[in-house]
């Protein structure tokens, strides 16, 4: 069990780590979110890293962004992703991107 808050160097370790560390990890930041321990979007940054490199380049929140194209990878049930951020604390995606200077034109 992990005791305490989740400090933001583990969540470094362990969004850098391999697939295999990552997916072990997923249930354990839900739940220390569920308890307040850690933000949301350290959980969907995690999911949709995991999501990515196992379902084809799809993600589910939209936090990776595809360096060789500048934009989102491609996003399952795109036009509900604003509530899947909402559910975890998150702001709309389109407000997301405008930190990294992408215009966010959904394709719904």
């Amino acid at each position: 069990s992990i005791v305490g808050k989740f400090s933001n160097k583990c969540f470094l370790v362990i969004q850098h780590a391999d697939d295999s560390t990552m997916k072990r990890y997923l249930p354990i930041i839900k739940e220390l979110y569920l308890k307040k321990e850690t933000s949301g979007s350290n959980y969907a940054l995690i999911f949709d890293r995991v999501s990515v490199n196992s379902n084809k380049g799809f993600q589910y929140y939209g936090t990776q962004i595809n360096s060789k194209t500048n934009l989102p990878y491609p996003i399952k049930d795109e036009k509900n992703v604003d509530k899947r951020r909402l559910e975890f604390g998150m702001e709309p995606l389109k407000e997301y991107l405008q930190r990294f200077n992408i215009t966010y034109k959904p394709k719904h």
